[in-house]
């Protein structure tokens, strides 16, 4: 069996075990629409200190996508809905097996 076909079946049983459902809200490739996405949540997930002139702590969250297999592919300045929460997608980290992990930030 090829690389890559080996790599597709362990990227589907990752997001098949471990996955959770989100929402890509307004891309900027296609502004106005939304579109399902499923997606690994990285350890650790951190909560951000206070950050200057901020009432609250800020969110931040990685978020692990088979990137290569989403279409449209999140990008900087998209945003993601996860549970309800939406966040600002800020670094997009693509690997080169196709998967990305998506840098996210709690936008409210």
């Amino acid at each position: 069996m090829p690389w890559t076909d080996s790599v597709e079946r362990a990227h589907a049983q990752f997001l098949a075990t471990w996955g959770i459902p989100a929402i890509l809200l307004s891309p900027a490739s296609q502004p106005g629409h939304t579109f399902s996405i499923t997606g690994v949540i990285k350890n650790p997930g951190m909560e951000e200190e206070l950050l200057p002139g901020s009432a609250a702590g800020v969110s931040a969250v990685r978020l692990w996508v088979d990137y290569k297999n989403i279409t449209p592919q999140p990008l900087m300045g998209d945003q993601i809905s996860i549970d309800g929460v939406n966040y600002d997608v800020g670094k997009v980290e693509v690997d080169i097996e196709g998967g990305a992990v998506l840098k996210l930030r709690r936008n409210g």
